[in-house]
């Protein structure tokens, strides 16, 4: 990006929310950005920049450190934050931004927070998009297309290690294999991991995420269309 955006704070209940503000399009534009990659690294992996520039090219484009993330409120890891505290947290963020009616975009485990707001406020956002997200991931009886859960327990015990990858569990050659051998890739999946959360709250929100179920929520999604 051209030059780094200023970060800001919503206050929620007794938590602070970073968020920056990028572009100045017509539409306002919610980018729930998950638990993976801070605000403040994005801008230093190519691909996710051009990303970041394509949706504030056209939008007014907010987006924030989830609770427990970043330069964001870290809380406990005995108490990591449920789907509920991350949709308080979304509108603190948009009441600060002066965002009324924005497009939410939820990716993959941000799914449950963007289903959430649009069941249960639907007066606050205008779209909700959902990418490569579903809303929910484990297996259950009733759900058999769910990821079984001794195969997560497995995962989630190795992922976090700092060793992960000589113990066999590479999650850059999982979920993008085509950069499995882009060392710079690697240096900056690294360092945007070591800075968005200490391994002990990192194995506690994906379990919080991973165990979220607002299936039941569905039939009440219905936002406001152009």
């Amino acid at each position: 990006m051209a030059s780094r955006p200023k970060t800001r704070y919503a206050r929620s209940g007794d938590a602070d929310i970073a968020y920056q503000v990028l572009g100045d399009g017509p539409l306002d534009l919610l980018f729930c950005t998950g638990q993976w990659v801070p605000i403040d690294c994005m801008d230093e992996e190519p691909a996710m920049a051009r990303f970041i520039r394509r949706l504030s090219s056209f939008a007014r484009l907010i987006r924030f450190d989830a609770r427990g993330t970043g330069l964001s409120e870290r809380g406990s890891p005995d108490a990591p934050p449920t789907c509920e505290q991350r949709v308080l947290d979304i509108l603190a963020v948009l009441d600060a931004a002066d965002a009324h009616q924005p497009a939410v975009l939820a990716p993959f485990l941000a799914t449950p927070e963007g289903i959430t707001l649009a069941a249960t406020r639907p007066e606050r956002l205008a779209n909700l998009v959902v990418l490569n997200g579903s809303a929910r991931l484990l297996w259950a009886p009733d759900y058999p297309a769910g990821i079984p859960l001794r195969l997560f327990d497995r995962q989630v015990d190795h992922f976090f290690e700092t060793d992960a990858v000589e113990s066999g569990f590479d999650n850059v050659a999982l979920w993008a294999p085509s950069l499995a051998d882009d060392d710079e890739f690697r240096a900056w999946f690294d360092r945007s991991g070591n800075l968005g959360a200490t391994p002990a709250m990192a194995v506690a929100m994906i379990h919080e995420v991973y165990r979220t179920d607002v299936r039941h929520l569905l039939p009440d999604v219905g936002v406001p269309r152009w």
